[in-house]
Formats: structure tokens, C-alpha cells, sequence
């Protein structure tokens, strides 16, 4: 990846590194990503850590991610953060396992960077979208206390009601692969008890990390309603940013800038503990500090495991 010399001095402005990362998983499976580092990077202190999922595009830039939507890597790396971005293996896929195999490969990393004096253990977000929603709610699940912030934007959830919603696509790859995540079977009668046991919409309850739902257009914001719904329902922590006209792969600056600059905010706020002092974002911050005053007991005595 590059090297290049997001702080502004009198000529340039300074981004900071991004080299390739490697690590395993508890099962010996090799990984790799882009692991992004902030301009004023200091040997030996411990940052906040982000990873990023949706796989590396290692022929190209690294400015913010997969997409434009919801990722920014380099500004994440501003704001004095680590930031990976993962490149999945895609062991397991479209199988039950495929989502356990991923929430496993984050957690690899975290351990390592985390061994190595790099990441500060007690301050990790994840940002997810698309396909790989349902790793990060594995995630969020499998260890509640792990991660202190997240982001689910634009995912999907491999939910019942996202099954439902999907149902004139019945008898499609995507319709199939999406059993086949879930053991093959439809969720109606024998095959409804293999749906609560590997869907995570069904394991909500054990959420317990500020999530930042985002949808970008209508038909978005009805795909994700259930899982926004059903954290609500249960008092979890849970914030939405709806933009009404824009795409799964967002293209207009100006909405880029409001999700890109919405989810810097976010990170900054959870990892470093810091608010923009811009008065049109107040309302955003009170709603902020409600959520972090009632946050679950898992996530006030926070103790990072990675067994």
C-alpha cells in the first residue's frame, strides 16, 4: 500500500502510514489487512482501534474504505485511531459457520495489536456494511464487552423479517445463499428452530454496544427497520442516521461528507471521549450522553476477553 507524508502543515498535508497487516485466527487461519495509523503515530502509546470490514482493495489508495459509505479511514486516522481494514477470507462462507468465522478473525486482531502495544484494548469500534453485517452482530453477540462502539450501515442481518422481505426472490442464488447460512431450510416449522439458533436477530438480548444504524434510501431503511426496532425494543443503545435519496454505494459529496463525517463524530465521541464543539451538532451529542449514562452494566465494567 502507500506511505504518504491529515495534519496540515505550510505546503502539505500529512496523512499517515498504511502498510499491510497479517495475523491468525484461534484456528491457525492466516489474515490480512490495511492497517492505517495516525499522522502523529508514537512508538509504544496505545491507540483507540477501528477495523473496518468488506475486505482490501490492495490495487488502489486507501482514502476510506470498501466504499464511500459510512467508512473513512483516513479520518478515522486523524483523529488519532488505528484503523484496520480487513481483508475477510471468506472461510465458511454460506454456511452456518461463516459469520463465527469472521467475528473470529476480528477478534485475532485485536489480540495481536493489542499484544504488540499498538491498539488499547478497552477502546475498539467496528464498522460494518453490506454483506458483512452479520459478522460484526456476531460479534457484537459472541462477546459483548469487546467492542465499545459499532457500526451497522447499509447491512444486511440474515434476520427472519429480512428472509420475509426478500421473498420475490425466492428460488434466486442470493435467496439460496441465504439459507444456506442459515442450514438450508426455510424459517417455518422444524426448520424455523435452525433460524433462532444462527440468526443474531434472535440473540439481540445479549447486545449491548452503541450501535450507529445508517440507511440511505427508503427501501434501505425498511430492510433494516426490524433490527433497528428490535434493539430499540429493548432499551439498547441504538442511534439511526436515515439519508432519504442515496445509494448503497454512496456517490453524492454531500451525503458522503454527512455519513463519512457522522461516523469520525461517532468513534470520536465513544473511543476518545471528545465532542465537536460545532453547536449544530449539539442535539446529536445530548442524545449521545443519554445513551452512554444508561449504558448496559456489560459495557460499564467493560473486560475484554478473547477466549
Amino acid at each position: 500500500l502507500h506511505s504518504f507524508p491529515t495534519r496540515r502543515s505550510s505546503d502539505l498535508i500529512v496523512r499517515g502510514t498504511a502498510a499491510l497487516y497479517h495475523w491468525r485466527d484461534a484456528e491457525g487461519n492466516a489474515w490480512t489487512g490495511a492497517l492505517v495509523k495516525p499522522p502523529d503515530f508514537e512508538t509504544g502509546h496505545r491507540y483507540p482501534l477501528v477495523i473496518q470490514t468488506h475486505q482490501l482493495d490492495r490495487a488502489s489508495f486507501l482514502v476510506d474504505g470498501p466504499s464511500a459509505t459510512s467508512f473513512a479511514a483516513r479520518a478515522l486516522a486523524a483523529r488519532d485511531m488505528l484503523v484496520l481494514q480487513v481483508d475477510e477470507i471468506n472461510k465458511n462462507f454460506g454456511t452456518p459457520k461463516e459469520s463465527e468465522t469472521g467475528a473470529a478473525g476480528y477478534r485475532a486482531a485485536i489480540k495481536q495489536l493489542a499484544s504488540e502495544g499498538l491498539a488499547d484494548p478497552d477502546k475498539v469500534g467496528i464498522v460494518t456494511w453490506s454483506h458483512m453485517g452479520p459478522y460484526v452482530y456476531q460479534s457484537l453477540i459472541d462477546q459483548p464487552s469487546l467492542y465499545k462502539a459499532a457500526t451497522i450501515a447499509e447491512a444486511d442481518s440474515n434476520s427472519y423479517p429480512e428472509y420475509l422481505q426478500n421473498i420475490d426472490y425466492m428460488g434466486t442464488e442470493r435467496e439460496k445463499m441465504f439459507r444456506a447460512q442459515m442450514g438450508g431450510e426455510k424459517p417455518f416449522g422444524k426448520g424455523l428452530q435452525t433460524w433462532i439458533k444462527n440468526s443474531p436477530g434472535f440473540h439481540f438480548d445479549r447486545i449491548c454496544t452503541p450501535i450507529l444504524m445508517m440507511a440511505n434510501s427508503p427501501v434501505a431503511l425498511q430492510y433494516g427497520w426490524s433490527d433497528y426496532a428490535a434493539l430499540r425494543a429493548q432499551d439498547k443503545p441504538v442511534d439511526l442516521l436515515y439519508i432519504r435519496n442515496g445509494d448503497h454505494v454512496l456517490v453524492n459529496p454531500r451525503q458522503r461528507m454527512a455519513e463519512q463525517g457522522r461516523n469520525v463524530d461517532w468513534y470520536d465521541y465513544w473511543l476518545n471521549g471528545r465532542k465537536d464543539p460545532d453547536p449544530a451538532k449539539a442535539a446529536r451529542y445530548k442524545l449521545w450522553d443519554r445513551m452512554k449514562a444508561n449504558l448496559p452494566v456489560c459495557q460499564k465494567d467493560r473486560l475484554p476477553s478473547f477466549d
